[in-house]
């Protein structure tokens, strides 16, 4: 069985905006650990933190040396490299995602959407995907767009 951690901040911003937020990340996690192949045999954990614009940019300067908010940070446990090749492990922590309502409730028409995409995004990252060249980028969106049909 998977384990997704939930953590929000500034509670009664992100469920007014997104009621059932916990339960649908803990849903939509589940789906997209399902998708990946690659993980198929293995248990996975990771850590979803709900969490002020404030915060996140205390993160994303601490991690990134980056004095700036953004929609979502993720900080994986593995390198890269590491989903290149077959996972012999049983049980694997994949890392953390933060996301910033401030960023996302700023830059988004549609609340609930934009934060879909952002979790798919930072999920993605937790699992090598990276947007640094246009080829990888053009992965990445192809492959997030795949995951965001699973939203539906």
């Amino acid at each position: 069985m998977h384990k997704i951690n939930v953590l929000i901040d500034n509670k009664r911003y992100w469920i007014k905006e997104f009621p059932s937020l916990e339960n649908f990340t803990r849903i939509q996690m589940k789906k997209f650990f399902s998708e990946i192949k690659l993980l198929s045999s293995v248990k996975l954990e990771l850590t979803i933190l709900f969490t002020s614009g404030k915060r996140v940019k205390e993160l994303n300067k601490k991690f990134r040396n980056k004095n700036t908010d953004t929609d979502v940070l993720s900080f994986p446990s593995m390198s890269k490299d590491f989903y290149k090749s077959r996972i012999k492990l049983k049980e694997l922590y994949l890392g953390d995602i933060a996301l910033s309502y401030d960023y996302i409730k700023k830059k988004s028409v549609n609340f609930n959407l934009y934060t879909r995409e952002m979790m798919a995004h930072g999920f993605l990252h937790l699992i090598g995907y990276d947007h640094n060249n246009k080829k990888n980028y053009s992965i990445m969106i192809k492959t997030s767009k795949g995951i965001n049909i699973l939203f539906n």
